[in-house]
């Protein structure tokens, strides 16, 4: 199939079960087909996609309950990994991304229709046109006056990439030259990629005021969690000034993490794997200090990042408004945000650590009230990535710890090395904290608990566990 040889395999339900009832037991998912091509950038109904194809499998002739699922099994690979779909409007429609001029690229889905009695699955493949007109995107770099820009993947990491085909183009200066190898390093000035399909992407460099600050980004919390389906690792991501260089108002930032594949798989992005949160007391959740109804940060972009064809890299980044009247970032470490990420396997380790080397330094800025609003470029950043380490003990402890029986009437029983865990606490479908337990691990009593599904939380003192059980 054409452009098969650029795909690469990933797997995640983008939405689950469109239920209908019918009259016989027919499960029949039809052959494996490619539909005709849909536009750039448009918001669909898959099944929709299936009907107007000409065979209306949304109506099948069952007698029972009839279900269908549609898997991603593949997209096109863009500079940033794979090409994500995210669903939309409570899973019924997908929309697929804007992907500027080129070629028309192919979606592969794995579509499944079932019922208690029998199932079919074929392979879907859906063709996206490119747009008629090349993209444009703009955006910013800035340096320190005494700095330069080194090399190329410098510039692509100033830059989402979102409508940028491939890095098979050539960058130009101002002055319309080709940049070569010899062409670095670089000052202030605009530079353009044109990909091998014409779309365009222009950064802009600023050179501005060096800051005097110095900054230290380290880890904490790092725990693994359980959701009772999924397994997680978490920690928070810590800011502060070092070396006696005071406070200063956080402007914007972004950061590179390297992980291991083992644990995460490739491109945890793409694949829903990671999630980054700007809780209430976060520096990136803070609010404005004019109206507490406003935050202070916001685009938060988080991207797999492929320089050097690397599959365990992921950045983060954000922006931040004018409206702090106080510095945010001293000498106290802070929380900045908080990561989740989704373990493929979690009886590997994590080895979460910051990406700190050459171009991936210097990505934080302080405040200004003068454009472009930046006091000045940080440009001594260090990272300390021990605080993401797990312990080796616990981690292995609560891994091979299970409880049984589930669903249970009266008492759960623990199964394992409980001898790590200091409290468990027992939350209920919704949230709320229902019960502690201090002691006695091997045996929960939760007779007192009404009917229902709990999450039930093993705390060691540097990781935890959740499991999920019904209480009958």
């Amino acid at each position: 199939m054409k452009n098969k040889l650029h795909y690469l395999g990933y797997t995640f339900i983008i939405f689950i079960f469109g239920i209908i009832n019918t009259n016989a037991q027919i499960c029949d998912a039809g052959p494996d087909r490619t539909l005709e091509c849909i536009n750039n950038g448009v918001t669909v109904n898959l099944d929709d996609l299936l009907a107007d194809a000409g065979k209306n499998d949304t109506n099948s002739n069952s007698s029972k309950v009839f279900s269908r699922r549609w898997v991603l099994k593949s997209a096109p690979l863009s500079p940033r990994g794979p090409r994500r779909i995210p669903p939309v409007e409570n899973g019924d429609k997908v929309d697929f991304p804007n992907t500027g001029a080129g070629p028309e690229e192919y979606y592969v889905f794995e579509y499944t229709v079932s019922d208690d009695g029998c199932t079919d699955t074929s392979e879907i493949t859906i063709c996206v046109l490119g747009d008629e007109a090349a993209s444009f995107n703009e955006s910013s770099l800035y340096i320190c006056e005494d700095e330069t820009v080194t090399n190329k993947d410098e510039l692509f990491n100033a830059s989402p990439l979102n409508e940028i085909r491939d890095f098979f183009g050539y960058w130009e200066d101002a002055d319309n030259n080709e940049l070569t190898e010899s062409s670095f390093p670089l000052g202030e000035g605009a530079y353009t990629y044109f990909d091998s399909s014409g779309n365009i992407n222009d950064v802009l460099v600023y050179e501005i005021p060096c800051s005097n600050k110095d900054i230290n980004l380290s880890f904490a919390n790092a725990q693994n969690t359980n959701d009772g389906v999924n397994d997680y690792f978490e920690v928070d991501v810590m800011i502060q000034t070092i070396n006696s260089t005071g406070s200063f108002k956080l402007r914007d930032g972004k950061l590179f993490f390297q992980y291991n594949v083992a644990a995460f798989g490739e491109y945890v992005n793409a694949n829903d794997r990671i999630e980054v949160t700007q809780p209430d007391g976060y520096i990136a959740g803070q609010s404005s200090d004019s109206d507490p109804s406003k935050k202070n940060y916001y685009e938060f972009k988080t991207y797999d990042n492929t320089n050097n064809g690397s599959v365990n890299r992921v950045s983060w980044g954000f922006s931040g408004y004018f409206t702090l009247t106080s510095n945010n970032v001293n000498e106290t470490p802070k929380k900045l945000c908080h990561l989740k990420i989704k373990y493929v396997d979690a009886t590997k380790l994590p080895l979460f650590t910051y990406e700190s080397n050459g171009i991936y330094d210097d990505q934080f800025r302080e405040y200004s009230t003068i454009y472009p609003f930046n006091n000045g470029s940080i440009s001594n950043d260090s990272f300390d990535s021990n605080g993401a380490t797990l312990s080796d003990n616990d981690f292995e402890i609560l891994t091979n710890i299970s409880l049984f029986p589930n669903p249970t009437k009266n008492t759960l029983y623990t199964k394992g090395d409980i001898s790590k865990i200091k409290t468990i606490h027992i939350y209920s479908i919704t949230g709320k904290h229902v019960m502690t337990i201090k002691n006695s691990f091997e045996e929960i009593n939760i007779s007192r608990l009404e009917t229902s599904i709990y999450f039930v939380k093993l705390n060691t003192e540097n990781t935890s566990k959740t499991f999920k059980i019904i209480k009958k």
